[in-house]
């Protein structure tokens, strides 16, 4: 077996001074060779940050590549980066789109009684599902029974913050950012005695659980741009201010390496290449292409996506003005006989309550100059205008109550005068429908048309139901 041959200069860390039996080199920096130590790892629990670009999904890559052949490796692959790698390590992939929440909890407990490689695809999931399937995966992990505790397992997580997300981004999606947090900090915490040792990839720190990355002792900290990340790297690495300043100039696969399992001091360390291809690398740039618009057209297929504009029916139906909108919209209404109108003429007569005193009290009679019923004009273009108006002014003034008067059109009110004639409404309803006169008190002050117009519709809602 080959022999590690230790670079300790002078200066360096002790510990730096032999790598430990189970410790794979990942990097170098100014002292040495850059080890991580899987069995501090295991205890530790490790967070690889960095900004778009930073290089962390090639991290996690040498770290696999490295520390397949020591433990027992699972790949979270939220963005289908890993496929190469899986195959590289002989890795078994599971298509969670694929397979019910329930059966990523039993394929989990499976794989860690037999030993198995996985590499899990989150691709082609909308967040939602991807966080449940996520979660029903890790508590297979977790949920291994104590004889299969023995059977180590290096858990590689990319994107950590779309599956622990550090708020949700709306008030509906809580509860599934609050079942993301609480099995991935139940991973975290709970791991080290079940034998699984998480490394979880983020972009920001302000992006990933603050529970979640309370459980990590390990960290590398890559560029860091926007003054919240930058001051929270700081305060994990224990950089002043002039320090942290340099968190925005580092370059790509360059981190600050800081724990039990990398280094007691913080140290600035550049990743060592990989053996697999980087399929997360930014692409080349290419022009668009040469084509005119007919066959742009086709191309995108524009004439079948074109909207169509949808069709009304024949009737608007409004709450407390479906019968007059009918009118409204009835194309036979224009041609309509005058004396055919439902206005026209005097009321319809009823038969008297059976109370004998309604007997006594006098009906109104119609109005010989002119009906109070009669439309404001003849049934034509006009008239539908002047309906129009009215319907205005019943949306406005009158109670929409099915105890109203349908049979009598009183004409509308002088401004000002809306309450009064609201009351006079109401007491030829009760009185048509009783025969009795209520009596209503005179209001104490004018009330506006727009605010007993609102009134009395909401007394005739409350009616109608």
């Amino acid at each position: 077996m080959n022999t590690v041959t230790p670079f300790a200069p002078t200066g360096a860390p002790p510990d730096a001074a032999a790598p430990a039996a189970n410790a794979v080199p990942i990097g170098r920096h100014s002292r040495g060779p850059l080890h991580l130590d899987l069995d501090r790892l295991l205890a530790g629990r490790m967070l690889v940050q960095g900004g778009s670009g930073a290089g962390k999904s090639r991290t996690l890559r040498r770290i696999v590549e490295e520390a397949f052949d020591y433990v027992q490796t699972i790949i979270v692959d939220p963005e289908g980066e890993f496929g190469n790698l899986a195959a590289h390590i002989g890795a078994t992939t599971l298509k969670a789109a694929e397979i019910a929440a329930d059966g990523l909890t039993a394929a989990a407990l499976r794989a860690r009684r037999h030993r198995i490689a996985l590499h899990l695809g989150l691709t082609d999931l909308d967040p939602e599902a991807r966080i449940v399937k996520a979660s029903a995966f890790f508590a297979g992990l977790v949920g291994a029974p104590s004889e299969d505790w023995k059977h180590t397992v290096l858990v590689v997580i990319d994107e950590g913050h779309l599956l622990a997300p550090h708020q949700a981004g709306t008030a509906r999606d809580a509860d599934i950012r609050r079942l993301g947090v609480a099995t991935l900090t139940d991973l975290c915490a709970r791991g080290r005695k079940r034998g699984i040792a998480p490394v979880i990839a983020t972009q920001r720190l302000a992006k990933l659980s603050a529970s979640v990355i309370s459980e990590l002792h390990n960290f590398l900290i890559g560029i860091n741009v926007f003054d919240r990340d930058v001051a929270r790297a700081a305060d994990i690495l224990g950089f002043s201010r002039a320090e942290s300043e340099k968190l925005r100039t580092l370059a790509a696969g360059e981190f600050h390496a800081f724990g039990p399992a990398l280094a007691p001091e913080p140290v600035l360390a550049r990743i060592d290449p990989t053996i697999t291809e980087h399929l997360g690398a930014t692409p080349l740039l290419h022009g668009a292409a040469d084509i005119d618009g007919a066959e742009a057209a086709r191309l995108l297929d524009l004439d079948g996506l074109r909207e169509t504009t949808p069709v009304r029916g024949d009737a608007l139906k409004l709450r407390g003005t479906r019968a007059l909108d009918a009118f409204l919209l009835d194309e036979a209404a224009r041609s309509r006989p005058r004396s055919a109108l439902p206005c026209a003429g005097s009321p319809p007569t009823r038969p008297p309550p059976p109370n004998s005193r309604a007997t006594s009290i006098p009906r109104p009679k119609p109005s010989t100059a002119r009906s109070t019923c009669s439309p404001p004009s003849p049934p034509s273009t006009p008239c539908r205008a002047a309906m129009t108006a009215w319907r205005g002014f019943m949306l406005a003034c009158a109670p929409a109550s099915p105890t109203y008067p349908s049979s009598r059109c009183p004409d509308p009110p002088p401004e000002g005068d809306c309450h009064d004639h609201g009351n006079r409404s109401r007491r030829h309803a009760d009185r048509r429908r009783t025969g009795r006169v209520p009596r209503v008190a005179a209001p104490s002050a004018p009330v506006s048309c727009r605010s007993a117009g609102r009134d009395d519709m909401a007394q005739g809602c409350l009616d109608a139901r």
